[in-house]
């Protein structure tokens, strides 16, 4: 638990924007991403949380005799939040966490998702896994996040 802690303080650390110098203009300061950028920023939102969500829902499974919880509740999880809703779903014993935001208007992405292979890819590729990403066109797109 320590550890996901560190690691999630750590990328938000790592990922947050510096502060603007006082003389720049407004305008430049509180410019919106957009486009790609703004894609490439949501996923590593919705990424950092499918990964943390994963890693309580694989927690819940070691400690269950290998059972997955029936749904986030049943693992002690939101599946709502004042942004987005969260999915469990279970295919073959791999679990997967979906992850699609609320009010699609303003995002370039309608959500993610990733399987457990999240936490084994951040082990092995010094912090970065790949999740799947639905664009806001319907088009779906693999992101790396973290690394």
């Amino acid at each position: 638990m320590r550890r996901s802690l560190f690691l999630t303080l750590l990328m938000v650390a790592a990922c947050s924007e510096p502060k603007p110098e006082s003389g720049a203009p407004a305008a430049r300061r509180s410019s919106p991403p957009v486009g790609r950028d703004q894609a490439e920023q949501e996923a590593q939102l919705l990424g950092r949380e499918i990964f943390g969500i994963m890693d309580r829902v694989m927690a819940y499974r070691s400690s269950h005799f290998n059972n997955l919880p029936n749904n986030l509740p049943a693992a002690g999880i939101d599946s709502l939040t004042r942004t987005t809703i969260r999915r469990l779903s279970a295919s073959g014993g791999t679990p997967t966490v979906t992850i699609v935001f609320r009010q699609r208007e303003g995002h370039a992405l309608q959500g993610c998702s990733g399987t457990s292979r999240v936490l084994e890819d951040s082990m092995l590729n010094g912090g970065a896994f790949d999740v799947q990403c639905t664009t806001a066109s319907g088009e779906s797109k693999a992101f790396r996040v973290g690394g």
